[in-house]
This record gives C-alpha cells, structure tokens and sequence, in this order.
C-alpha cells in the first residue's frame, strides 16, 4: 500500500491540475481586490452585524467562490484525470500484475486527494483567508470590524466543517464517475449535479437523501438562537457524505474488479 500511495503522490505533483489548484488559492486576496473597486456605500449583507469579524470573512472568502462551483470543478478534473483519464489511456492497466487487492488502488488514489484537500483547505480558508482579512481591513475598514469574532463564530465553524464536507462528496463523485465514464462525461456529470443540486435541492421526497438540502438548511440557519439547528443540519449533512462516500467506494472497488486486463 505504501509504494501505492508513494506512486499516487508522485503522478498527483506532476498533473498541471495540481498545480492550478496550489495557484488559485490566490483568490484568498481576490474578494477584498473586488471590494476596492466598489463605491464607499455598497454594504456587505452580514446578518450579524454591519462589519465583518475574520472567523466569518475566512468562511465566506472561500464560500465566494464555492457558490460559482470554482473549487468544484477543479478538483473534479483533478480526480478524474487520476481515473478516467488513465484508464482511457491504459496506464490504469499497469497496476493489476503488481496488485492482489484491485481496491487499494481506489483506495490509494483516494487517500492521496483528500490529503491533498485536507492540506488545501486548512491552508486557504484558515491562513490565506486571514492573510486576505488583513488586506479586507485595509481597503474597506468601514465593513470590516478588525476583531477575530463578534459572538458568532459557533455558526461560522459549523459552515465551515460543513463545506469541507461538500469538497469530500464531491472528490469521491468524481472518482466513481470517472471509473465509469469518459473523462469529459465525468466531469460534465459532476458539474450537472453541483448546479443542479442548487436548484432542485428542496424538492419533494428526494430532499431528504439529497446532500445539499442539509447544506442550505444550516447556511440559512443563520442567526445565534438557531445555532443547535445549524449544527443538526452540518451534522446530517456530514452523515449522508460519509455514507454516500462509502457506497461510492464499494461501488469503485466492484466496477475496477470488472475492468478487463
């Protein structure tokens, strides 16, 4: 498992994914650069107060560009070059002489994304972001109140573990996805289901097995005396991925069983 995991790493370093991925954690800077170019009255709709503390401004830099489907789509290219890409061009196949169990190989390429993500999130919504707060403080002073919290950051913790979540759902879709599909059909599905999601999230029957349903209820559970109903729901919310990602990975195990040598 170790030289999987070692070989995983290596071809993760040299995918230019990889490293578009490293390079747009720039965007940290990129809402505070926005916000010079508005005008002294545009406001900023905080529901907990008129200025921004740096626990909420670190979840939203990064929640900006989540809702744009940015990070997405990105990782699914990055998953999907590690799976369907290489299946296409048969250096999947190179494994099955040197591997009894086919799932390590899922397992291994797994394994190497989500440390991979893990690393990226911390280091872009917990360092970078605080670093894009400094700069937010700077160019708009009169929406940023300079403080690390305003008494709400039991929510903003909540978003947060909620939307390293999504990125972990989304990261073992595209992998299952990309055992089964070409490269492109892949990562159009996983864009589908990602806008699609935010759009048909509410309705009637299918919400409830519907991972995004879980998320805009605790978005939107947005105030300090529904802060147990934003947990509940970041809590369910967690639950259906981690079930989900299981069933995703029984499935790849099976579906890479079946590939032909």
């Amino acid at each position: 498992m170790k030289a999987l995991l070692r070989t995983e790493l290596h071809k993760l370093l040299r995918r230019r994914e990889f490293w578009m991925i490293t390079v747009i954690q720039l965007l940290s800077i990129g809402l505070p650069l926005v916000l010079t170019l508005t005008p002294e009255s545009y406001k900023v709709n905080y529901v907990f107060g008129s200025s921004i503390p740096q626990v909420a401004y670190n979840v939203i830099g990064y929640a900006f560009w989540e809702a744009l489907g940015v990070f997405v789509i990105l990782f699914a290219i990055l998953t999907v070059g590690l799976t369907s890409a290489e299946i296409e061009s048969h250096y999947f196949y190179l494994y099955f002489p040197r591997v009894n169990n086919r799932g390590r190989i899922l397992g291994s390429k797994l394994a190497v994304l989500l440390a991979f993500a893990t690393v990226w999130y911390l280091i872009y919504t917990v360092v970078l972001n605080s670093a894009g707060y400094a700069l937010f403080c700077l160019v708009r002073p009169d929406i940023a109140s300079g403080y690390f919290t305003d008494g709400s950051h039991g929510y903003w913790i909540s978003v947060w573990v909620l939307y390293y979540f999504e990125l972990v759902f989304y990261i073992f879709l595209s992998a299952i996805l990309g055992l089964k599909m070409k490269p492109l059909s892949a990562i159009a599905t996983v864009i589908a289901v990602f806008y699609g999601s935010m759009f048909l999230f509410d309705l009637p029957l299918v919400k409830f097995i519907m991972p995004e349903f879980y998320k805009q209820r605790a978005i939107n559970s947005n105030s300090l005396s529904s802060l147990s109903t934003t947990n509940l729901y970041t809590a369910a919310y967690g639950v259906i991925v981690v079930l989900a990602a299981v069933i995703m990975y029984v499935l790849g195990k099976k579906r890479i069983d079946r590939i032909e040598a």
